[in-house]
């Protein structure tokens, strides 16, 4: 954020549970750090690292701190993993508020907003904002058909964001053997 100090990564950097990490052009890698509610940016020139988006503001160290907003910084609850789809975007599953969101580091569209989920623990198929995620763990982009695939975690699911349609639908497979 804003007037943050950076640390070089042989100084005082630490991660407070690093899930998840996706790299850019230039020498960035964004990592989803979980504990600490924020996306940490690691730049690889100078091995410097500063939180982009989430966290506490003031106290960094403060690792009871998360909320669920979008703009410009953005509050998430227990993110897990992202996945890259531009250049300094990305789509992340902001797991304990249920909701998928995507992350722009890119000028001057920076900040996070709100792809899909009501924000209630839930299962609910349909429109973006009303469909229900519970704890959602992972996603990937597919940047062809305009979907993101999500691992819907608690709902034991697999579920498909279409972004033409604006629906979320759940995955199904057929021809699948019964788990042992």
């Amino acid at each position: 954020r804003g007037g943050e100090e950076e640390y070089h990564l042989s100084d005082k950097v630490r991660f407070a549970q690093p899930v998840g990490i996706a790299g850019t052009v230039g020498g960035e890698l964004y990592a989803v750090d979980s504990e600490s509610s924020s996306i940490r940016r690691v730049t690889l020139l100078d091995n410097s690292v500063s939180t982009a988006f989430g966290g506490d503001p003031l106290f960094r160290s403060d690792l009871s701190y998360f909320g669920d907003s979008t703009g410009l910084f953005g509050d998430f609850q227990g993110p897990s993993f992202l996945c890259k789809i531009d250049t300094r975007q990305f789509y992340l599953a902001d797991t304990l508020n249920h909701r998928i969101k995507k992350v722009s580091a890119n000028f001057p569209s920076v900040g996070v907003s709100l792809v899909a989920g009501s924000g209630e623990r839930g299962y609910a198929d349909g429109p973006l904002r009303e469909a229900m995620f519970d704890e959602p763990s992972g996603v990937a982009c597919d940047l062809t058909t305009q979907r993101v695939w999500v691992c819907d975690s608690n709902n034991h699911a697999l579920r498909v964001i279409d972004l033409r349609d604006k629906t979320v639908r759940t995955l199904t497979l057929k021809n699948v053997p019964e788990a042992t």
